[in-house]
């Protein structure tokens, strides 16, 4: 699926989708399935309405432009309009752990590898939301929960 220089939704099925977004600012649904997503330039969001649609890799994402959205209704224990910073849902270490007993994104910056973690520190494991090939310097600026 391709973008052009336009502001472009593209969306993805529920298979393996490879998404080039082109030079807009577009947003990117990647849905179901493991999809490879290349932004292209200009300032990119890419959406996930769950924890489910994850396993995707994004090739380029840019930390001064680009962002990820995360619906609160699919990742229970985010509220919406509310700073990953300010709420301390945010974790980036180089081992991808969480670091608190409450619902957390998790990014392994080593790796590259941005997890979802419903519980924290606790017994339920952490999804695999996508893996930067870029390995960016994700911080809670990078995400925008809706």
């Amino acid at each position: 699926m391709n973008g052009n220089a336009g502001v472009n939704r593209i969306e993805g099925l529920g298979g393996n989708d490879t998404i080039l977004a082109g030079a807009g600012s577009d947003v990117v649904l990647g849905g179901l399935g493991q999809d490879e997503i290349t932004l292209g330039t200009g300032a990119d969001r890419v959406a996930y309405a769950s924890s489910t649609e994850g396993g995707d890799t994004v090739t380029d994402f840019n930390v001064a432009a680009d962002t990820f959205q995360f619906a609160a209704a699919g990742f229970a224990g985010l509220v919406a309009g509310s700073s990953l910073g300010v709420t301390g849902q945010f974790v980036s270490n180089a081992s991808g752990t969480a670091d608190g007993a409450m619902a957390q994104v998790v990014y392994d910056n080593d790796d590259g590898l941005l997890f979802w973690d419903a519980d924290g520190t606790g017994s339920g494991s952490a999804v695999l939301i996508a893996t930067l090939s870029n390995l960016a310097g994700l911080t809670a600026a990078d995400f925008l929960i809706v």
